[in-house]
């Protein structure tokens, strides 16, 4: 009966191990499901202040203090977005995710567009804060071409395909 009894208490603490290891598990995959989704969440509002910023510059009256704090938030994502793809937030996740897995291939690469963005983000935050809306325009368009080239690799491209998962 001793042995048995000893023998269950390895067990036990063999299963509890177990649980243990597959909490951590289910904690990692939570942390990085919440990354990917912060990470979407940025990207769609950085869109969303990329085009507040076009169109305020349009208007006949820009806004200059809205245009200062678009930039500005932009500026801020772009020294943040380096921090935005851990290992595992790829797709060997899986979770739906538009990153490509180049992203984690490719990381010098990758890094040099991100910093590239950086670059080209301060510029219009410096702009913003004293250039003439002319050179804004110009500066909007040079960051945005930043995006457009790392889209072109690292992220899925959209078909009909692409709302059923493919």
């Amino acid at each position: 009966m001793r042995r048995y009894h000893h023998h269950g208490l390895f067990i036990g603490a063999a299963l509890m191990g177990m649980v243990a290891g597959s909490l951590s598990a289910l904690g990692a995959e939570s942390e990085i499901k919440q990354v990917m989704d912060e990470r979407h969440e940025s990207f769609e509002h950085m869109g969303e202040t990329f085009e507040d910023l076009e169109k305020e510059i349009k208007r006949k009256s820009p806004d200059l203090a809205r245009i200062q704090q678009n930039a500005n938030q932009i500026d801020a994502w772009a020294r943040d977005q380096i921090n935005w793809f851990p290992i595992g937030s790829g797709p060997e996740s899986g979770f739906k995710t538009d990153a490509k897995a180049e992203v984690w291939k490719q990381p010098a690469e990758f890094r040099a567009l991100q910093d590239k963005f950086i670059v080209e983000a301060g510029a219009l935050k410096t702009i913003a804060a004293d250039g003439p809306v002319e050179d804004l325009a110009t500066q909007i368009e040079k960051t945005g071409q930043v995006c457009s080239q790392c889209h072109e690799t690292y992220r899925k491209q959209f078909s009909l395909f692409s709302i059923f998962g493919f």
